[in-house]
C-alpha cells in the first residue's frame, strides 16, 4: 500500500498519446517540422490543379450567366410536348367557338 501501488493505480488512468509532433527524428529535426514541410510540398504540388478547377468553375458560371442574359434556359424546368400543345390549341379554339356561338345565340333570346 505504498507509493508503488499509487503509481500503478494512476498509470491505469493515464491515456497513451498519439501526438508525436514534439518528437525528434534521427537527424534531430522535430517531427512537427517534418510533417509541416511535407504538407506544404503537397499543397504547392496541388496548386495548379486547384487553380484549374477554379478556372473551370468560373467558366461554367460565366457560361450560365451568358445563357441567362441571352434569354435561353429561363426556367429550370422546361416543358415541351407537341401533343399537349396541339391539344391545348384545339381546346382553346373550341372554347372560343363555343363562346362566340353562345354570344350569337344569347343575343337572340
Amino acid at each position: 500500500g505504498g507509493f508503488g501501488s499509487l503509481l500503478r493505480s494512476i498509470g491505469a488512468q493515464i491515456e497513451k498519446t498519439t501526438n508525436h509532433e514534439a518528437m525528434r527524428d534521427l537527424s534531430g529535426r522535430r517531427q512537427r517540422d517534418v510533417n509541416n514541410e511535407q504538407r506544404l510540398k503537397n499543397y504547392v504540388a496541388g496548386a495548379t490543379e486547384r487553380e484549374r478547377e477554379a478556372r473551370e468553375k468560373k467558366e461554367i458560371k460565366l457560361e450560365k450567366l451568358r445563357r441567362l442574359a441571352e434569354g435561353e434556359n429561363k426556367g429550370k424546368h422546361d416543358f415541351s410536348d407537341p401533343l399537349y400543345d396541339k391539344a391545348r390549341s384545339e381546346t382553346e379554339e373550341k372554347v372560343h367557338e363555343a363562346v362566340e356561338a353562345a354570344m350569337a345565340g344569347g343575343g337572340q333570346a
